[in-house]
């Protein structure tokens, strides 16, 4: 599949927006999968209005997602204006010990500080406690002179009396509230937009009609009435159709899938290996997405690929060999057999005879007189096998004797790497 249509910008300035519908606008360069989270698909179909009214209440609600700041500050994703990502863990925390915290990075490295408390005076005015974190004591002669001018006590000429305490390892009490709901208009803007850009008319479908209106309005209330799925790792159709081709271990990637589903079109995004969410595009399947259609962007190498599940497949594949299996007993009694072997033409590729003995010809043009319900596909975890299942009513012949041995299966076998 041809992938410049989500990289390649258009002659014209102006576009028909997919989210508003307004004909001839200013078009703008509207990153599919946002650029905080690495995406490198873009699309020319959105105009600058909707980009910008995109970019500041949908794109946040997954850029800023807690969890997904956890993977960005873990991959170092900066955001649009280039900005560093911070930890989500660094901010004001309290303390098991009723003490407040401070936590930085420093040098890589989360450091809490101790936040100083309020300073107490004792009843007779001649104790004054408070505390500071170790990296602040030179600030202890300046809080002595505050609290005793406010106090109207005479201000020490010389430092008091203080001493320091380490908490190696505090106990510290860290809450975050988690979304689970809002992150998901931001899945379907993205499901959205690439299948706007594979489907040309896609976006006249009633059900797109429906999606475009959300996305304009900013509409959470709408995502159920669309068929936007929560979190799902149970319905990821990643892993159980293309496991056997893509390494779904590396945590650098983004995942789009196309697919017709029960007579309807469906669009599950994967982010992260974080979310899984399966989005209903579609009330009817459509013809370009028959052989379905995987997006993977990368953003450890700084690209993206689309294919069909057909091209993925032979973009992996390795080498093709053809073989049979002997019919008992010819199994056993093949391996004392030595220095002999089966007639072929000397490409790789055996000949095949009938039991009479007449030449059907070579095996690769015998298999594709067979019938669907005499193959099976068998897929193994490095190889796909294409079993032909022969019955034993085609032979091969035995070099140089020229006997015929009767044969139960002609397989192709192909091997391949993942993705």
């Amino acid at each position: 599949m041809d992938k410049s249509i989500f990289n390649k910008a258009p002659l014209s300035d102006t576009c028909d927006c997919i989210i508003c519908h307004r004909q001839g606008v200013k078009a703008s360069d509207e990153h599919i999968i946002p650029k905080a989270l690495g995406g490198y698909m873009h699309t020319w179909r959105v105009c600058t209005q909707c980009n910008s009214r995109i970019g500041s209440s949908i794109d946040p609600l997954l850029t800023n997602h807690h969890l997904v700041r956890f993977e960005r500050h873990k991959h170092q994703l900066k955001g649009q204006s280039g900005e560093s990502v911070i930890s989500p863990l660094v901010g004001t925390f309290m303390g098991e010990d009723g003490q407040r915290y401070k936590i930085e990075e420093e040098g890589g490295k989360l450091v809490p500080h101790i936040i100083g408390g309020k300073p107490t005076v004792s009843a007779d005015g001649s104790q004054l406690t408070f505390c500071v974190d170790a990296r602040d004591t030179d600030k202890i002669q300046g809080i002595v002179a505050s609290v005793c001018q406010r106090k109207g006590l005479p201000i020490p000429k010389s430092l008091p009396e203080w001493k320091v305490q380490t908490s190696p390892s505090p106990a510290i009490n860290m809450q975050f509230s988690i979304d689970i709901a809002a992150f998901r208009l931001a899945m379907l803007k993205i499901a959205y937009e690439f299948t706007a850009n594979i489907i040309p008319d896609y976006v006249d479908d009633a059900h797109a009609r429906l999606i475009a209106g959300a996305l304009h309005d900013a509409d959470q209330l709408r995502l159920d009435e669309i068929g936007v799925g929560a979190n799902a790792f149970e319905n990821d159709l990643f892993q159980k159709i293309l496991g056997k081709y893509v390494d779904f271990t590396k945590d650098t990637r983004h995942y789009l899938l196309l697919i017709n589903l029960e007579d309807k079109l469906y669009c599950f995004v994967k982010l992260f290996n974080l979310f899984c969410v399966p989005i209903k595009m579609s009330e009817r399947p459509y013809a370009e997405c028959n052989d379905s259609v995987i997006a993977i962007n990368d953003f450890a190498t700084h690209d993206f690929d689309v294919f069909t599940l057909g091209e993925l497949i032979q973009h992996v594949q390795t080498e093709t060999k053809t073989g049979v299996k002997l019919a008992e007993p010819y199994q056993t009694q093949l391996q004392t057999w030595h220095s002999m072997g089966f007639y072929g033409d000397g490409a790789g590729h055996n000949l095949c005879f009938d039991l009479a003995g007449h030449c059907l010809g070579r095996d690769i043009d015998v298999m594709k007189t067979f019938q669907e319900e005499q193959i099976e596909t068998l897929l193994d975890d490095n190889c796909s096998r294409i079993v032909y299942h022969c019955d034993g009513n085609i032979c091969v012949g035995l070099a140089p004797l020229g006997w015929l041995l009767p044969i139960d299966e002609m397989v192709i076998l192909t091997g391949h790497k993942n993705y």
